[in-house]
């Protein structure tokens, strides 16, 4: 060939093109190009001095197939063979890059020998005629047999493979001092030397690629004559002539060191993998010359995009997956990047992976240099901070809340649980100027059960303010206790209420509580008011159907929107019949023992109303698991499960639930949730209860 003869190297990896270049540098003029849109342009410009192209599968801007698809459309493209450069094991990419017209295969690490084999058998079948000159065909068998940890081999493709030849080098590697002992000691045959657990899988290998093609690639664990077992990947071609019949012509090399350290890398990752599903941390690498992000598999489940996410940061600011109000602070990160800061970090609202809604997360990067100290990749890491955040600004609320003394409130107080004290009070009733000199919280539900003018109930309900009742509470899901009770205000009973709102500290995780202690008469009057006139159902006194749904609906879409809560749908099993056999009178009583033990159960801060003839539903504000929802369920079926003495009859219920959280879309979802576990339950055919699984 002449020394104009042109080939075109196509990795983003500078290692691979650098190997590449020293294996044909001898013979050829290499041109380099980083992804496959390079490629397109080398190859339109020098299409009359290519002999042929080794390009790469995974590249940025255009990957390997893409450039294959682009080729095609050359008139040009079929005098110039595409050899691709794959992992071990590749099966469905060879396939595909088949079916885009590849000419062959290379495994990386590029072996020397082996490329310049490939590409001499690729050049032959396109009729180029190209040959190694004598001297390259020395260093080739030299590289074979002194260098590489393996050697040739020649076998009949009949039963067994009996060995026509094998290479002394081959023989040494697999501990015999010659060809000849190896032959002997296998009586002749090849199969005699794979491990006995992959001869099947070995030839079924060699059998689907010469199905394409006359060669083929496998690999197996061949015994050594000490016994040890090593791996081999063999390169082979079939061939067939009239005097030696069908034949299998192959170059053997020891792999066992790159299989031990993919097991390994494997093992690694997978580990890698299991911490960051584990801790909820996504990894990236960000490309500053292509303006990209390279996005690894944690990422990419969950933020929801393409492996490599182009044009950054403005595509993600101009499509809003950065929300508007982190735009500025995302665009300054990169900014900092780009001028070469070490390191860069912010908080940014990023839409969620479902397109439902946004989230917080935290974004940390770190720049890597180049020698000249210019950047050229970060690395990206980031975790969910939503939860914290939240934590953070219902703590700041609070805290500048309880700072405050509006009219109706009496006394405020910050309380630290963990600590066992008292942080701040503020009160505007002189008499309760004791609770300043409370140093331990021991004290505070001593000296507000000794308030004048209370009631017994509500002087027993502050004695079970202990720090252990709080602590349990909260661990339960109760956040929020509040405790309304009358009291003598110059003289006259008022209603007055008792608040308590628990939270941890976002600060060192101890439990705090936030007292408001206010008065509510006027308020809590009107509400009972119009509570009596519109909101109840007459029979059960529960809340009617309208007024039950509406209160879900609010709380849910309201203060309830970030939090867990419970649906319960409550039906009375074969009521029907009691109405037919005993009369509406009866069957009306029953439904008031029912509403009344279904009350019963729940706290006054929950929902519970009857819906329907004899349906009722139940909401139950703040729980914190499914556990405590399955809880409460058993003690539900168990507390509407009796005997009615005046018509002889055994009650009882059927029960379904469902769970809202922050990813629950609205109530129409959680109530179909709800009611499809309920006749689940009703199919069981006496008392029980099912929880929705979804």
């Amino acid at each position: 060939m002449s020394g104009q003869n042109k080939i075109l190297i196509v990795d983003d990896d500078i290692i691979t093109r650098y190997i590449a270049k020293l294996i044909f540098k001898d013979n050829f003029e290499v041109l380099e190009a980083e992804n496959g849109q390079v490629a397109l342009t080398l190859l339109d410009r020098h299409r009359q001095d290519l002999v042929f192209i080794i390009c790469d599968v995974s590249m940025p801007v255009m990957d390997g197939f893409t450039f294959l698809k682009e080729k095609n459309k050359f008139i040009y493209n079929n005098g110039i063979p595409v050899i691709i450069i794959t992992s071990v094991g590749d099966d469905q990419i060879k396939q595909k890059a088949i079916s885009l017209g590849a000419a062959d295969f290379v495994d990386k690490p590029l072996d020397p020998g082996i490329v310049r084999l490939r590409v001499n058998n690729v050049l032959s079948n396109y009729g180029i005629g190209y040959a190694y000159n004598d001297s390259l065909q020395r260093e080739f068998l030299d590289l074979i047999n002194r260098q590489l940890r393996g050697g040739t081999l020649c076998i009949r493709d009949t039963a067994g493979y009996p060995i026509h030849y094998v290479s002394e080098s081959l023989a040494r590697h697999l501990g015999y001092r010659t060809a000849a002992e190896l032959i002997a000691c296998v009586n002749g045959k090849w199969s005699n030397l794979i491990c006995l657990d992959e001869v099947d899988e070995a030839e079924k290998t060699m059998r689907r690629q010469l199905y394409h093609k006359k060669e083929f690639i496998r690999e197996y664990r061949l015994r050594k004559k000490d016994g040890e077992y090593i791996w081999i990947r063999e390169n082979g071609k079939y061939s067939h002539d009239e005097s030696n019949g069908k034949k299998l012509v192959a170059l053997c090399v020891d792999i066992t060191d790159t299989k031990n350290a993919e097991e390994k890398a494997r093992y690694n990752e997978q580990l890698a993998n299991v911490a960051l599903e584990t801790t909820g941390i996504s990894i990236w690498e960000y490309d500053f010359k292509n303006r990209c992000i390279i996005q690894g598999e944690n990422s990419v489940k969950v933020h929801g995009m393409n492996t490599v996410v182009k044009d950054v940061p403005r595509s993600l600011i101009e499509s809003e997956y950065i929300h508007p109000d982190s735009a500025d602070a995302f665009a300054k990160m990169y900014k900092d990047l780009d001028n070469g800061s070490p390191a860069a970090e912010g908080i940014f609202k990023i839409r969620r992976a479902d397109q439902q809604g946004y989230w917080y997360e935290h974004i940390r990067y770190t720049n890597t240099f180049d020698k000249e100290g210019r950047p050229y990749r970060a690395i990206g890491i980031s975790n969910d901070v939503t939860e914290q955040r939240n934590i953070i600004a219902r703590y700041e609320r609070e805290i500048e809340f309880n700072k405050t003394l509006p009219s109706d409130i009496f006394t405020t107080a910050r309380i630290n649980v963990s600590q066992n004290t008292i942080e701040e009070i503020h009160t505007d009733i002189p008499e309760e100027q004791d609770f300043i000199n409370s140093i331990t919280y021991r004290r505070f539900p001593e000296i507000l059960a000794l308030m004048p003018g209370i009631s017994k109930e509500a002087v027993d309900y502050f004695g079970t303010l202990s720090r252990e009742n709080i602590g349990k509470a909260y661990d339960e899901g109760h956040s929020t206790i509040t405790y309304e009770f009358l009291k003598e205000m110059n003289g006259v009973p008022a209603w007055v209420s008792f608040e308590l709102h628990t939270m941890p500290d976002p600060f060192n995780n101890d439990l705090l509580a936030f007292v408001y202690y206010r008065n509510i008469d006027r308020q809590h009057r009107e509400v009972e008011r119009l509570k009596l006139l519109a909101q109840r159902d007459q029979m059960t006194g529960l809340y009617n159907h309208d007024t039950t749904l509406e209160l879900i609906k609010t709380f849910l879409a309201g203060e309830g929107a970030s939090q867990k809560h419970a649906l319960f749908m409550i039906d009375v099993n074969k009521f029907k019949l009691i109405n037919d056999n005993y009369g509406h009178m009866p069957g009306d009583q029953v439904l008031v023992e029912v509403a009344a033990k279904i009350r019963s159960v729940f706290r006054s801060d929950d929902i519970v109303g009857r819906i329907g003839g004899d349906e009722f539903m139940a909401l139950i504000k703040n729980i914190s698991s499914c556990s405590l929802a399955e809880k409460k369920a058993h003690e539900l079926a168990k507390a509407t499960h009796f005997e009615c003495t005046d018509i002889n009859i055994d009650i009882s219920c059927s029960i379904g639930v469902a769970l809202f959280n922050e990813y629950t879309a609205d109530f129409e979802e959680l109530y179909r949730k709800a009611d499809a576990a309920m006749y689940r339950a009703k199919q069981m055919d006496g008392p029980g209860f099912t929880i929705s699984a979804e």
